[in-house]
């Protein structure tokens, strides 16, 4: 059988769809992680604040629902700089806001943003 000019083509397009030769890697771990934390609505939750720690991209937010569940949120940078909320009971809304894309790689100057879920307020509830 002879091999005609398009079977090598056709080969290396099997290939690279198959994950061989020199296509990318296409994988879920690389793929960027935004579209996954991609925010769908907004809403209010309560919780204790335990922990505020600056980023790279946001203020990471450390909350315990009061069921022995933590959870982090991402919030703007100034929110960090209240250390009086840690420890005490709060409303967050949270919903859809930009952080510096994780491309970036925390340089500060670069101007690509991903839209993400972060805490839009905080009340502290008495």
């Amino acid at each position: 059988m002879a091999v005609t000019p398009r079977l090598p083509a056709l080969l290396c397009l099997a290939l690279a769809a198959a994950g061989c030769g020199d296509a990318p890697d296409r994988s879920v771990e690389s793929a960027p992680s935004a579209a996954l934390e991609a925010p769908v609505e907004v809403r209010r939750d309560t919780g204790v604040i335990m922990r505020l720690s600056p980023g790279d991209r946001a203020c990471y937010v450390e909350v315990d629902d009061g069921h022995g569940m933590a959870r982090e949120e991402k919030a703007g940078f100034e929110l960090c700089e209240r250390g009086e909320l840690v420890g005490r009971r709060v409303e967050l809304t949270v919903g859809p806001g930009e952080v510096p894309a994780a491309s970036c790689e925390g340089d500060p100057a670069c101007p690509r943003r991903d839209t993400v879920r972060v805490v839009k307020s905080v009340s502290e509830i008495p």
